[in-house]
């Protein structure tokens, strides 16, 4: 089928939806396509998905592709792409994880979330400073929560990140930290946890590669793989979870692969655990 065409399909098809305004049933074929740069899949709907990107680093993404609204950005559709700026369209409804992660560690690039967007994926803006959410996402220092879950570490040189070496306080009450949260935010020096944590995704702190000791709340008891891989400056964690009868007990604490070999894991007692 051409790009930006409609079908007409008989009422016995699967995918056949009804048109009010012309009284017949139609719908789009979907398919996958490349625009200025833009790599995108076109779904049966007719709403139009960014799936990747090859062009120059300043991306301003259409709100419609041959006729077709723009509404969703695909995980990792921009990762390591090294954009300088990015301009989001308010058609755009859905953004998924680590979609612009990889660009920016330390907060100089920044960008505004228009009010369309009511899903933000886990490490979306990674180490981008972003200036205004809505739809029940709020900001601290740039970082995006979404209730009592972190979202997206944002803005590592916005106001909260205090002085050198650069440190943040996650908020007091946050239950949770999606995946890749932190994904390559390589200005960050020190954070502290609070003591209401109790998940920590995958690869949330994934190249923080300037991160030294930290310690993990006793209210996290399983640590997920790649939580701190790349994170070439930790040299100590102290677990508080850990006790020793949980390390006689055998009792599986964190995925093997959730530390490099220079990172030495201390129980709450002392003992090392790794």
């Amino acid at each position: 089928f051409q790009v930006g065409t409609w079908q007409t399909l008989s009422p016995t098809n699967a995918y056949a939806t009804s048109d009010k305004a012309t009284v017949k049933n139609t719908t789009v074929a979907a398919q996958d396509g490349t625009y200025n740069g833009f790599t995108y899949h076109r779904q049966s709907d007719g709403n139009v998905e960014i799936t990747g990107y090859s062009g120059g680093s300043s991306v301003n993404i259409p709100s419609s592709i041959n006729g077709y609204a723009v509404t969703s950005i695909a995980t990792g559709a921009f990762f390591g792409k090294g954009i300088t700026s990015i301009t989001i369209p308010n058609t755009v409804r859905s953004i998924g994880g680590c979609a612009f992660a990889g660009n920016c560690g330390d907060g100089s690039l920044s960008v505004s979330i228009p009010s369309s967007v009511t899903y933000i994926g886990g490490g979306a803006f990674a180490g981008i400073n972003v200036t205004n959410v809505s739809n029940g996402y709020t900001l601290d220092a740039g970082c995006i929560y979404y209730g009592s879950r972190l979202v997206s570490a944002s803005g590592l040189n916005g106001v909260g990140y205090n002085g050198t070496p650069r440190r943040y306080d996650v908020k007091a009450g946050t239950t949770a930290i999606d995946e890749y949260a932190f994904r390559g935010c390589s200005q960050l020096t020190f954070i502290t946890l609070p003591d209401s944590l109790r998940s920590i995704g995958i690869g949330a702190f994934y190249g923080c590669s300037n991160m030294g000791e930290f310690t993990i709340p006793a209210g996290v008891s399983y640590i997920e793989a790649y939580t701190f891989r790349e994170c070439s400056r930790l040299g100590t964690v102290h677990y508080m979870y850990v006790t020793q009868e949980v390390i006689d007990s055998k009792e599986a604490i964190y995925n093997t692969s959730a530390f490099e070999s220079y990172t030495a894991v201390l129980a709450a007692n002392g003992t090392r655990i790794k």
